[in-house]
């Protein structure tokens, strides 16, 4: 069984002509889903599924929240969108009420819009008790950075298309670009004492920058001063690096972290940093190696603009894969990975076949219509997954 896994979903709400809609406080207010929270975005709303000792447990009742959700917000006459809004004009997205939004909008000034925009995946995972273990799983974590470019979907923002995911690179290189120890891939920490004062470390740092503003710090606490690509929570480790996407994709996801670290814990196996790209991935003399610090940023940027059809990029996540299949008698969630390797494919890829298909992208944009267009297929792609 191995570690508990679990996940959490952002999407945003679409109206029946295929905008965005700001209507997410009718929606959680009005549903009998526990399993709702509210998100930045008035037009954001989050499903957060529990930890599963299964992938399966995890999918069976997914399926069956979606299903209820899509049910719920149909008679609402609304729709769930599995990407970034496409392209809205700032003044048409609005932010939910909390004084933790606020001071982020004073502090980001109109780069802060980008988090009312983009929606994510997060994957969170058991925490061992021994803290060495714990250490070592956090390496694990972030090594696995790059797993992001498979869950490409966000090949348009603002009515623009230069990356395959626009997601991780608005929101770590310019929403954070100011607060980059906040919002951005950091250095593994170097030992057990360094990982244990992480959460003290950014607590700490984000106090000062709101003190230099005189913005009120009480509302935040020891787990919630990062928003980084990782980050830990009282009992998980909590991965933050992926877009939002379908809901096969997502399994494959959490699959692919339960795998690695469930290998990584019955083998018994020790989570090295390495230089060496011939390492990457790598099992060798009951080690595991994972790309250095430097590397991660590398692949950030490949997975930001190429996604997996960067070659070198699709090896090393093709070795990340075969690991986690290994001895995982779940390992068919993971098809849907193996098959973007194979055919240098993502959402993000399958998104823009669509648009370019109806021409509807010139010199890199669209149009307005032209993102209501992509919303729609979006959302009948997520619809045929759901059903």
């Amino acid at each position: 069984m191995g570690t508990k896994i679990g996940v959490e979903i952002e999407m945003h709400l679409i109206d029946k002509k295929f905008d965005i809609s700001n209507n997410a406080d009718e929606v959680i207010d009005s549903s009998i889903n526990p399993l709702l929270e509210k998100e930045v975005s008035k037009s954001m709303i989050e499903v957060v599924m529990p930890p599963y000792n299964s992938i399966s447990s995890l999918e069976n009742d997914l399926m069956i929240q979606l299903q209820n959700l899509k049910k719920e917000i149909n008679d609402l006459e609304l729709g769930l969108l599995a990407s970034t809004s496409i392209g809205i004009p700032k003044s048409e997205m609005t932010r939910i009420d909390s004084p933790k939004y606020d001071n982020k909008r004073i502090l980001f000034g109109n780069d802060f819009d980008i988090s009312l925009q983009v929606c994510g995946t997060h994957v969170h995972v058991d925490l061992p008790k021994d803290q060495k273990e714990r250490y070592n799983m956090y390496k694990l974590i972030q090594g696995l950075d790059p797993l992001f470019a498979l869950m490409a979907s966000s090949p348009f923002l603002y009515l623009k298309n230069t990356k395959k995911d626009h997601r991780v690179h608005s929101y770590r290189n310019i929403l954070y670009e100011k607060f980059s120890r906040f919002g951005q891939l950091q250095e593994y920490p170097l030992d057990e004492k360094e990982y244990s004062n992480i959460n003290q470390k950014f607590f700490d740092g984000w106090k000062k920058e709101l003190a230099k503003r005189n913005l009120d710090d009480s509302v935040y606490d020891l787990f919630d001063s990062n928003w980084g690509p990782i980050r830990i929570k009282e009992n998980t480790i909590e991965s933050r690096c992926a877009d939002t996407n379908l809901p096969e994709n997502i399994l494959a996801l959490a699959c692919a972290y339960k795998g690695l670290y469930d290998l990584v814990d019955t083998e018994n196996l020790q989570v090295e940093i390495s230089d060496k790209p011939s390492d990457f991935y790598m099992i060798r003399s009951e080690k595991l190696f994972v790309p250095s610090f430097t590397n991660l940023k590398k692949m950030e940027r490949k997975g930001i603009v190429s996604a997996v059809k960067d070659e070198d990029l699709n090896n090393y996540l093709a070795r990340a894969l075969k690991l986690a299949a290994r001895n995982n008698d779940e390992e068919t969630y993971l098809i849907p990975f193996f098959k973007m390797l194979k055919d240098k494919n993502t959402f993000a890829d399958d998104i823009m076949k669509y648009a370019n298909s109806k021409n509807l992208v010139h010199n890199s944009k669209i149009e307005e219509e032209g993102a209501r267009n992509i919303r729609a297929y979006i959302y009948n792609r997520f619809l045929e997954s759901v059903n």
